[in-house]
């Protein structure tokens, strides 16, 4: 969040810009920690902007006296370590873009409205763009490729595989229903069943439907 000294937050009666919120939170962080809270209003104008609550998470570099930044975010129950941890993963995204536009040319060597060149556009961009990555990780990084696979899987990884085979199940089902009869649903869920490989067949508690 930037501290902008037009922009106000609300706490109980008083406004404060967002460096004022910092002085006033900054003694109440904890000796052991380099966050604190706080819960605040951001005023709406009346007409196509709503008022919001927001979380303001400042973090405080104890090295410095005032080397701080705040996120913030509208979901109150968000804990602390994982606004960090979702900040973190966006600025990595927000770094990805900055390259693109300022050393790479993206939006800006090329323009057309053509879909079809657009895209193709895009493509080259970040292609040239994963070249660069991968050059800088292979000098910085000593790291097998192996490690990082794994390291990556397990971040993105959200549904296992019997989760996913069981949500695509029920969704299967659901459409189906709209469209045929209960005994011709069995029957194509027989079928379906019987053309799945043996380790899916494993996997899915589903090894017959009920009649």
């Amino acid at each position: 969040m930037k501290n902008t000294p037009s922009i106000l937050y609300t706490i109980g009666k008083k406004k404060f810009s967002l460096g004022q919120l910092y002085d006033m939170v900054k003694a109440k962080i904890p000796t052991d920690k380099d966050t604190f809270h706080v819960t605040v209003i951001l005023a709406g104008n009346g007409k196509d902007k709503e008022s919001l609550r927001l979380k303001i998470l400042f973090i405080h570099d104890k090295r410095a006296k005032n080397n701080w930044c705040a996120i913030g975010t509208t979901d109150l129950s968000l804990p602390d370590e994982q606004m960090v941890v979702l900040y973190s993963r966006r600025w990595d995204i927000e770094v990805f873009f900055k390259t693109c536009k300022e050393y790479l040319g993206f939006a800006k060597d090329f323009q057309s409205r053509s879909y079809d060149a657009i895209t193709a556009s895009v493509a080259i961009v970040f292609a040239r763009y994963i070249l660069l990555a991968v050059t800088v990780r292979n000098n910085s990084d000593a790291r097998t490729g192996g490690e990082l696979f794994y390291i990556v899987y397990d971040e993105l990884r959200e549904r296992s595989v019997v989760d996913a085979l069981l949500l695509f199940w029920e969704k299967l089902t659901i459409s189906l229903e709209f469209s045929f009869a209960p005994s011709t649903i069995q029957r194509f869920q027989s079928l379906f069943l019987s053309f799945l490989p043996w380790f899916m067949k494993d996997l899915l508690p589903i090894q017959k439907c009920e009649s």
